[in-house]
Formats: C-alpha cells, structure tokens, sequence
C-alpha cells in the first residue's frame, strides 16, 4: 500500500500508507504525493515490503523503517521506526529485495544475507525462526542479483543458475515441488 523512488540526487521519495512509519519521513501519516525520506541523500537502491522499506545506501549499508514486528527492520528489536535505522551487520552490500515481511541482501562476496519474517522459511538458514539481524542463506557464495516475493526469495548466482528458498506450495520456487524450504 506505499512505494517509493530513488532520486538521481541519491534521496528517496515514498507515498501511500504509512501506518507503521514505512514512507521514512518522520510521522504516521498517509501521503497523497512523495513525501522525502529523512536522513537519505545517498541511495542507490529502494525496496519495500508490506510496511517496510529498506534503502541500499552508496556505502554498502542498509537502512530499514517502518513495521519491526518480526524483524523487519533488522536492528535487533520489535520496535517500528519512522525513520531510517542502520540494519546491524549489513555490510557491502551490492542489492536489496524485500519481500512481505522479510528482506533480503546481497553482498560484494557473493554472500547473501536475509532478515524479518521466516514461518516459511524465507530467511533461507534452515530454521523457522524470525531473525531481528541478518542471517546467512546457507550454501549461497556467489550471487549477483537477488528478487523476494511474499514469503520467498530467489538469487540469482554467477553460473547463471537461480536458487530460491521460503514458501513454495504455489511452486514458487521453480524446482517442480510444492513445499516450503
């Protein structure tokens, strides 16, 4: 119900809902028009989720604002944020995509971190557990580019080959299987 822009000057606009604080700018309330999100002038990247946003930042760093319910924000508590917070841990970082609930990031490396909602597994460590900071999607060491959905993710690696991991029942993550992993 919100989305948002990055400008060619680095800021970015957001507008729609704002119920959580997920257009950034500082308040609760619903925007018509674009509305600038506080404390970004250097943003290469936007993504949002249901009611959060992150911002991949020209340092390499993440920030996140908006619903924190489980994690979304990914600064270690349950507290929504109006404005931009730092994600703990989320260094070098190259691409963002949030999901509904989750986001996920990849690194210089080719390391991918996700963080935020996991019923379905969407974080891709191997548990069922939110995670407030970001964990590693294990067995991925060479992604270059990386898309989320509702309650899953997908990487893209640098044989070509993509792997996708989370809620699967509608087969969407491409193996042929209808099950979460």
């Amino acid at each position: 119900f919100h989305a948002c822009a990055v400008r060619a000057n680095g800021r970015v606009v957001c507008w729609g809902a704002n119920g959580n604080g997920q257009l950034g700018d500082g308040t609760l309330l619903d925007r018509r028009m674009p509305v600038e999100v506080v404390q970004i002038d250097d943003a290469t990247q936007v993504s949002v989720g249901e009611t959060h946003t992150c911002v991949l930042r020209r340092s390499g760093q993440v920030a996140c604002f908006g619903q924190n319910n489980l994690g979304q924000v990914g600064d270690s508590t349950p507290s929504d944020r109006q404005r931009p917070t730092t994600v703990s841990g989320a260094d070098d970082i190259v691409s963002i995509a949030a999901g509904r609930q989750h986001t996920c990031a990849v690194r210089a490396n080719g390391g991918v971190l996700c963080w935020g909602a996991n019923d379905k597994g969407q974080l891709g460590n191997g548990t069922m557990a939110n995670s407030a900071t970001p964990v590693s999607v294990g067995g991925l060491v060479d992604a270059t580019g990386i898309a989320s959905g509702l309650a899953h993710s997908c990487a893209v690696r640098a044989s070509g080959d993509v792997s996708c991991w989370g809620n699967g029942t509608l087969g969407q993550l491409g193996d042929g299987a209808t099950s979460d992993r």
